[in-house]
């Protein structure tokens, strides 16, 4: 099926240059990042400047309730191409249901999945993330559906349907995707959600090149730490997915004037597929738990110390009874250069169990290893 992301991208277009003489509201935002690192592991030690990376965001208002939005991500490596992450159309109370607005979003968007989304970087999108690199779980970032979504209060929530894979493809083979989220502001400063995800890719047919991880095992992290199996996501091919993740995050200035902000998550993804091989093996179902801490302190307005400590605990299952865990602790130094201009330092190390090493060699073929090393990053938003 051809690329919907290209079809959103034209509607948002056109409705915006019919839009113009009505004084539409055109936003611009581009961001640029590079990073510098010394990470060594077991195979290789990679120290050097990486590729610059580049996003780009267009918004526009089409009327006062109907927005477009389109971000495109690039960057100086390999063959330059260029990325739709996001593309949609977004319309402000859609509908009522009694005194509760309904707002929908249609076309390739972020899911609601998490909050570690404000605290992570994407490409160059990078300067909300407090360190360099991200936590070791995360869904795959953007897909194509429809989501209705309101806010009532302190309170939101969000119902997606998605395709269930990153980008924009539709298969008649291949179940639709569910994301569901509730968040909310209990007292000042101090934040939850609670999110929900399953898809199925069980249908055996499916050709090979359309299904994608749903979940991505150091999401993005390979433009920061690329050393041989630093990025690695179990293949989800034949899957039945359940996801189920609940955040919490504290800010302590408000009640107590601390600059000092607190971050939890914890989650489990829960894998089936009877009878199906996966690489050298069979592995009909197995569990994935993890959770991420992390602190901040701002001992300046413009400088911060950061911490973030993540553990994934991979159960396969009952066939090899063992299981092993994935340790990686990042402690980093921001400072804001400038308007816009930042620079982070980070020290990042990670261990890896010897179960997990023989758990990823047999569902991919290769390892997911052990490094250490520091990394730098530099980054501009205009």
């Amino acid at each position: 099926m051809r690329d919907l992301s290209v079809i959103f991208i034209a509607v948002f277009t056109l409705a915006v240059v019919l839009a113009v003489p009505a004084a539409a509201e055109i936003q611009l935002e581009a961001e640029m990042a590079t990073h510098f690192q010394d990470v060594e592991n077991d195979l290789s030690q990679e120290m050097g400047f990486n590729e610059a990376l580049f996003n780009l965001k267009v918004s526009g208002s089409v009327n006062p309730d109907v927005d477009g939005y389109v971000e495109l991500l690039t960057s100086t490596a390999g063959d330059q191409e260029i990325d739709v992450y996001q593309a949609y159309m977004s319309h402000d109370e859609l509908f009522t249901i009694g005194i509760f607005p309904v707002n929908a979003r249609i076309g390739r968007f972020q899911l609601n999945y998490g909050q570690q989304r404000g605290r992570s970087s994407n490409n160059a999108d990078v300067q909300s993330n407090s360190l360099v690199g991200n936590s070791l779980v995360d869904l795959v970032g953007s897909q194509t559906g429809l989501e209705f979504y309101g806010q009532y209060l302190d309170y939101g929530w969000s119902v997606a349907v998605t395709n269930g894979l990153e980008g924009s493809d539709f298969s008649d083979e291949r179940d639709l995707a569910l994301n569901i989220q509730f968040t909310g502001e209990f007292l000042p400063g101090l934040t939850g959600a609670l999110s929900y995800h399953t898809v199925s890719h069980s249908e055996p047919d499916i050709p090979d090149d359309i299904l994608e991880s749903n979940f991505g095992f150091n999401r993005f992290a390979r433009e920061v730490y690329s050393v041989a199996g630093a990025h690695t996501a179990p293949d989800l091919s034949g899957h039945e997915v359940d996801a189920l993740q609940l955040d919490l995050s504290y800010d302590f200035l408000p009640l107590t004037g601390l600059p000092i902000g607190l971050y939890l998550n914890y989650g489990t993804l829960d894998v089936n597929a009877p009878g199906v091989p996966l690489a050298s093996g069979i592995y009909e179902e197995f569990e994935v738990d993890y959770m991420t801490f992390e602190a901040r302190y701002d001992f300046t307005p413009r400088s911060w110390f950061a911490l973030r400590y993540t553990d994934m605990t991979i159960d396969p299952d009952e066939a090899t009874q063992s299981s092993g865990d994935v340790d990686r602790l990042q402690v980093g130094f921001g400072h804001e250069l400038g308007q816009n201009v930042i620079a982070k330092l980070e020290y990042v190390t990670q261990d890896v169990d010897d179960d997990v090493f023989a758990f990823y060699d047999l569902i991919r073929g290769e390892d997911l290893t052990e490094f250490d090393g520091v990394v730098g990053e530099v980054s501009i938003r205009f």
